[in-house]
């Protein structure tokens, strides 16, 4: 599997746990300090501040270190 397979992978996954899941505050990225939107409470956010469930997320910009 090349990066760029898994890189589309992992996008996939954390769309589908962000879509069908618990909610944020049962996700490893639930980050309470998070004010951008009043729904979602995210760690993971890329440049332009979208989370996974967004179809634009770019995950390459989400896991540059802050």
């Amino acid at each position: 599997m090349t990066a760029l397979e898994k890189q589309i992978k992992v996008k996939s996954v954390l769309y589908d746990m962000c879509k069908y899941g618990d909610g944020c505050s049962e996700c490893e990225f639930f980050n309470p300090e998070d004010s951008v939107y009043d729904e979602f409470f995210c760690h993971i956010r890329d440049s332009k501040n979208l989370i996974p469930f967004d179809d634009e997320w770019d995950i390459e910009s989400a896991m540059i270190s802050d």
